[in-house]
């Protein structure tokens, strides 16, 4: 039977050779989905947390930390909708104290973002071809160098703004720049309009995703919440 660190070992190794998921530094990130197509011991490894955890069948992506025994469920409920969606709210497991801990980032305005989201998903997720066509245009356009530098929504939506783009669903249009003419005042105020439907819309849907079940309680933006483990199983 393997020690803990030889299983975290197996895992973080097995993490680096999948061909779904998105590896980093520290990290292993897959979307829900595409979780059979991990390895059999990933999949196991992930089960263990789920188990501890409160119900995550709303959670968009399962975060497998390489340098440490750690599970975490990330909701993005916006990811099929939006370009970079934001993260609403994460669950962490704790795989050797089964302690589970939350965190809300509803209310920020700054909260971590995501891309490239093709890299998540398998490759017969229904909007995988979507995602990649947005990342090459991204690529060619230079806009995910540095990527460290784009990780929230601040720091990417200045990015834009010194591209003078915007969205336009999951595609970059050149961005009105305004003016003094009737066609500036129009675009300034369609932007207007556009960035209160998707306001509203976020908070709409935020409504209806039940991000947290009731006996995880609410924590403040950003805040760590500890429970208590599901089971000590």
């Amino acid at each position: 039977m393997q020690s803990d660190i030889e299983q975290l070992s197996t895992i973080a190794l097995m993490c680096q050779h999948s061909a779904v998921g998105k590896l980093l530094p520290n990290a292993f990130y897959v979307h829900l989905s595409a979780l059979s197509y991990l390895e059999p011991e990933i999949q196991s490894y992930e089960n263990l947390a789920r188990l501890a955890a409160p119900p995550v069948k709303e959670a968009t992506l399962v975060k497998i930390s390489t340098t440490q025994a750690k599970v975490s469920y990330l909701f993005y409920p916006d990811f099929d909708t939006e370009p970079h969606p934001a993260l609403q709210a994460s669950i962490q497991v704790d795989l050797q104290s089964f302690q589970v801990s939350s965190r809300d980032y509803s209310a920020s305005d700054n909260s971590p973002i995501l891309h490239p989201k093709e890299t998540f998903v398998a490759p017969d997720y229904s909007l995988y071809e979507q995602f990649a066509q947005l990342t090459r245009t991204e690529v060619a356009l230079g806009f995910l160098e540095h990527p460290r530098s784009i990780g929230t929504r601040r720091e990417w939506l200045q990015r834009l703004e010194n591209h003078g783009v915007e969205f336009r669903g999951h595609h970059l249009i050149k961005r009105d720049v305004g003016g003094e003419g009737e066609q500036g005042s129009r675009g300034a105020e369609e932007r207007g309009r556009k960035k209160q439907r998707i306001r509203g819309a976020g908070e709409q849907r935020r409504k209806q995703v039940n991000l947290f079940p009731p006996h995880l309680g609410t924590s403040a933006p950003g805040h760590l919440h500890n429970l208590q483990p599901a089971t000590s199983n």
